[in-house]
């Protein structure tokens, strides 16, 4: 029962923090406004969630539900890691542009290298695979160097993409890019890349997704 309650208590801050976050943005909702507003002591929300780890959670449901839509609707015409993860992020980028404080969000959490280590991680093991199962395969010494570069790259393009409307054509250019800089860097042949874009593209015009939110 009080392993029950406990995880109930975790849950109300952590849907009180998210709802103030949305509101707020994430560096003006400070921890006691969370305590406030969930009405619980100050250590309880501290022994729970420090204030990174409610970027973090977030990112890791947002992009949870969108791996789980994607499994659920498209795993037999998905042909590879590769267009999974283009349609990964087009849907990420697209559903946060629809709204303009989820947009600010994600934006200070991207300045402040907020998104989490196992998000980064899951989807360099995919684009690992990617490469290996379309016959790029990499020392994973070489491949750590293009993560380095694609962090740069994508610091880059994501600055370019605030000027525009998930609408725009340049928008959706923008965002097929920031999802192959790696194999790109790698040295996967562009016509490859380009195929697997125009398959995604196909793919996601067909794909209900009007149901994911980070909020």
């Amino acid at each position: 029962m009080q392993y029950t309650k406990g995880i109930q208590t975790m849950e109300h801050i952590f849907q009180v923090g998210k709802e103030l976050m949305y509101e707020h943005g994430y560096k003006k909702t400070t921890i006691s406004m969370i305590v406030e507003a969930a009405n619980v002591p100050h250590g309880l929300v501290n022994y729970y969630y420090k204030k990174p780890d409610f970027a973090a959670r977030l990112y890791l449901d947002y992009f949870s539900s969108i791996d789980h839509l994607l499994n659920e609707t498209v795993p037999q015409t998905i042909e590879n890691e590769l267009q999974f993860h283009i349609l990964q992020m087009k849907i990420a980028l697209t559903q946060i542009f629809k709204n303009p404080k989820t947009k600010t969000f994600y934006y200070e959490i991207s300045q402040l290298n907020l998104a989490p280590k196992e998000l980064h991680d899951s989807i360099r093991s995919r684009q690992v695979s990617a490469l290996h199962n379309l016959n790029a395969v990499m020392n994973p010494d070489d491949y750590y160097l293009c993560a380095i570069a694609e962090y740069g790259a994508h610091k880059v393009l994501l600055e370019q993409l605030a000027d525009y409307r998930e609408t725009d054509d340049r928008f959706e250019r923008i965002v097929e890019l920031i999802s192959t800089i790696s194999v790109r860097i790698a040295g996967l042949d562009p016509f490859i890349i380009e195929k697997n874009i125009q398959t995604a593209r196909e793919l996601f015009d067909k794909l209900d997704y009007s149901g994911i939110h980070m909020f």
